[in-house]
């Protein structure tokens, strides 16, 4: 019962379906804390038993923090989850040319907001996290692409991009029902471009990866 009431919510309420998620794991989190603070408190009275508390303590903190690694792992693949099924960035700025390609407006953007500068600097680092993911196809490594770029969004290396993301101008693009419209360039729509062509140079250099 479940599992259909979350199904429906992620195909029909993607941000809705976020915020929940987003909670649920919030009071995981909160619950963790108040156990690990609950035991502390316990243990505080026992000063026989003080190098123990302070092993266990350690050990408590060594969890919570695997915990919160593993929340944010969740939420980038919530957010690539998301993305996927509201395909916003992928008709823009790419199109399924088996495998989908970025189109000249994607091309034009990824230049424009210096991708293949970014991807050159922090190669190595956006390898060894998809390395840690083990992928076994090229549609393995286009999604995990996708999401470790979101993980590091809130890191300094995508600083200079943030920069220029906030001081870029709308663009003017064609949608069918809509005619031609302003668009807004988001950081979403800069991982996007960008996982596209981590993707292509991961494979490139990994031929052990099946692509056919």
């Amino acid at each position: 019962m479940w599992s259909i009431i979350w199904t429906y919510i992620s195909e029909h309420y993607p941000i809705l379906f976020l915020v929940l998620a987003v909670i649920v794991i919030v009071w995981i989190v909160a619950k963790q804390w108040y156990s690990m603070l609950y035991k502390m408190k316990d243990n505080s009275n026992k000063i026989d038993e003080t190098c123990d508390k302070i092993k266990s303590c350690e050990t408590r903190v060594d969890k919570l923090d695997d915990l919160i690694i593993g929340m944010r792992e969740d939420i980038a693949i919530i957010r690539t989850h998301l993305i996927e099924k509201d395909s916003k960035a992928a008709k823009v700025f790419s199109g399924k040319a088996s495998p989908r390609k970025l189109n000249e407006i994607g091309l034009q953007m990824y230049k424009e907001f210096r991708g293949p500068t970014f991807l050159d600097k922090n190669q190595e680092t956006l390898f060894r996290m998809i390395d840690e993911k083990k992928p076994q196809t090229a549609l393995d490594v286009e999604k995990i692409s996708l999401e470790v770029l979101y993980k590091c969004v809130e890191n300094s290396i995508f600083n200079d991009v943030k920069i220029l993301v906030y001081n870029s101008k709308t663009i003017t693009i064609q949608e069918k029902d809509k005619g031609r419209i302003e668009y807004a360039i988001t950081m979403n729509d800069i991982c996007f471009i960008f996982s596209l062509e981590l993707r292509d140079r991961y494979l490139s250099t990994h031929p052990e990866v099946r692509k056919e």
